[in-house]
């Protein structure tokens, strides 16, 4: 029997390594950041947050600036007080909430799940420009049984 969300990550994969993924995400150089913008969240519930990628998914201002889906700012701060024991965040791209999450909030582990390597070495990266400690693990995908 085949395990069909492993070979599903695995082909998305592979188109994502032979450069044909249809989702957009963006290359973002450090020579492309504007000199007067910090690499820092400004704003919101992350405020703090060195976010300093070299792809990304959507529109890099609003995050840095701290607006990024700003309809969720009370409920993301509601959640930051809540002692969950873990965090799965799926469809977690460059690792926005993963990051921001693991350093906001108290949860014992964060599980990022997305089926882009490069997502995995965006959220590594800024596990370290962030100084995190907390267990913050990726998959490339999940479900009941895993």
């Amino acid at each position: 029997m085949y395990n069909y969300p492993y070979l599903l990550s695995f082909v998305i994969s592979i188109k994502e390594f032979l450069g044909y993924s249809s989702l957009k995400q963006t290359k973002f150089k450090n020579k492309d950041y504007p000199k007067n913008i910090s690499k820092k969240v400004q704003n919101g519930p992350f405020k703090g947050m060195i976010y300093d990628c070299e792809n990304y998914w959507g529109n890099i201002y609003p995050k840095l600036l701290g607006s990024y889906e700003s309809e969720l700012h009370k409920i993301i701060e509601s959640l930051i007080k809540i002692n969950f024991d873990n965090i799965i965040n799926v469809g977690s791209a460059e690792g926005y909430f993963s990051i921001g999450f693991a350093l906001k909030s108290n949860v014992d582990e964060i599980i990022a799940v997305d089926p882009f390597r490069s997502s995995k070495k965006e959220i590594n990266s800024l596990i370290i420009k962030n100084n995190i400690t907390k267990k913050i693990s990726f998959k490339f995908w999940t479900s009941s049984s895993r």
